[in-house]
């Protein structure tokens, strides 16, 4: 499952993102969240962000790879948050 919502300010999103466990690891991530970041860029949006769980290594690894920044929540530190600014260009 991969979606985002629009935030109020109508110039960012929030993406959300889920595999099961059986689905991992086969660039099924990957391929959704260019998706989603394809989609909110020719929506116009300027920004996509979400959180992560800082123990699961594979997202923020792949939040890396797609030039996602990271920041810690700073009203939870169980969380990690990430963004990425869009462009007219692709990553």
């Amino acid at each position: 499952m991969a979606r985002y919502a629009i935030n109020p300010d109508k110039m960012s999103c929030e993406f959300a993102l889920v595999i099961a466990d059986g689905w991992q690891n086969r660039g099924l991530g990957g391929l959704m969240m260019q998706t989603l970041i394809d989609a909110a860029r020719a929506k116009g949006l300027r920004t996509i962000e979400g959180e992560v769980l800082p123990h699961n290594h594979g997202m923020l690894k792949l939040m890396q790879r797609l030039g996602f920044t990271r920041h810690q929540d700073g009203m939870d530190d169980g969380v990690v948050m990430v963004s990425k600014r869009l462009g007219d260009s692709c990553c």
